[in-house]
């Protein structure tokens, strides 16, 4: 019963922090510097403010990229190999849904 709902909380887990990056990505077009630029906008950044954002953006998604491949690779190592082919395929339709959501 607990390893079920260990399983059960990585699955939710990993779904949400999914959704969050890909959330975040879509809304940002996962492109740091787009992501300075609309700060520019809106704080007035310098130059140098700017070069300093874009480096803590890139180093945010180069972490949030560790830690999903982390976390997927310790939910494939608790997975059958038929539920890791569930959460594969589930993957695969939640990247085409954020597809379709950026057209």
């Amino acid at each position: 019963m607990n390893k079920k709902l260990t399983l059960i909380g990585l699955i939710l887990s990993l779904t949400m922090s999914l959704s969050a990056f890909a959330a975040e990505e879509y809304h940002h077009g996962g492109d740091s510097s787009a992501r300075v630029e609309h700060l520019t906008k809106v704080l007035d950044l310098t130059a140098d403010q700017q070069v300093k954002v874009k480096a803590i953006f890139d180093k945010q998604q180069e972490d949030m990229k560790a830690i999903h491949e982390a976390a997927k690779t310790s939910l494939q190592a608790v997975l059958t190999k038929e539920q890791s082919a569930k959460l594969d395929a589930a993957h695969e339709e939640h990247k085409k849904m954020g597809k379709a959501a950026k057209q």
